[in-house]
């Protein structure tokens, strides 16, 4: 691991630069299965405020300053055009990213693509948060795998279940309750006004982000298309890394200079 803007982040491989964005629950590793099929990618995969081995950082932590936090963690590493390869809370971030600063995205894969939270999980994400905090992250760790994952996948390789609730498990509960809070205050991106290519990659089975989802975004961003895996839950990168990784390095490749 390297460190800069106070984010710590994995880098590797070399070509045109790609940065990876976990979602809620999720480190750089959340990304590992995938990395294989990158190489012809500079890969940069910083675990964001609060998760993993990142501080959280001073005052409130929100969407908002997710976004700031990315685009100061860009101008650390020098970089001024990137592709965005983002996990479900992060592709929130990246959507905001790439809103807010259309210049500096050339290129999209989401990957359990949020539009935002609807009411009950916004309540139920605040729930989570006073969970963490009072009784830490195993019993979180436990729902989220049974909750989360396709039964196709934890049948067919149980270490996936396994590095899923270990990754859970290790997370900060303070800075899991903050991301959780930062999810359930989250708006859409204006999906409409994002002109960056994307392909957005969804489970058949992912009760947070189905299907219909990755649809209506599709149908509101005018580059957009989608790819749906079946008997996939909403952990793609590890359910399904090789496929993820394959889809992603296509389609990066094609719309990459």
């Amino acid at each position: 691991m390297t460190q800069g803007d106070a984010l710590q982040f994995d880098i590797g491989g070399s070509g045109a630069p790609v940065v990876m964005v976990h979602g809620l629950g999720g480190t750089s590793n959340s990304f590992q299965a995938m990395m294989p099929h990158l190489g012809a990618f500079v890969v940069c995969r910083p675990d964001m405020p609060g998760a993993g081995r990142s501080p959280l950082p001073q005052g409130a932590l929100t969407l908002d300053t997710m976004v700031a936090a990315l685009g100061r963690f860009l101008d650390a590493q020098g970089l001024t055009r990137v592709s965005l390869v983002g996990h479900s809370l992060g592709t929130l971030v990246c959507q905001h990213f790439a809103r807010k600063t259309p210049d500096r995205v050339q290129a999209m894969v989401l990957i359990g693509a949020l539009t935002e939270p609807p009411g009950p999980a916004r309540d139920g994400l605040k729930a989570r948060a006073a969970v963490a905090r009072q009784a830490g992250m195993a019993g979180i760790a436990d729902d989220i795998v049974a909750r989360t994952l396709a039964p196709s996948a934890l049948d067919s390789n149980p270490v996936i279940g396994a590095f899923l609730r270990e990754t859970i498990m290790r997370q900060s509960p303070e800075g899991y309750a903050r991301n959780c809070e930062a999810l359930a205050a989250a708006n859409r991106a204006d999906a409409a006004q994002i002109p960056a290519p994307t392909l957005l990659i969804t489970g058949d089975s992912d009760p947070v982000s189905p299907p219909g989802m990755a649809h209506e975004l599709a149908d509101r961003m005018p580059r957009a298309t989608s790819e749906i895996l079946l008997q996939c839950g909403h952990w793609a990168p590890i359910e399904r890394s090789a496929e993820c990784g394959r889809l992603a390095a296509d389609f990066l490749a094609r719309n990459t200079g």
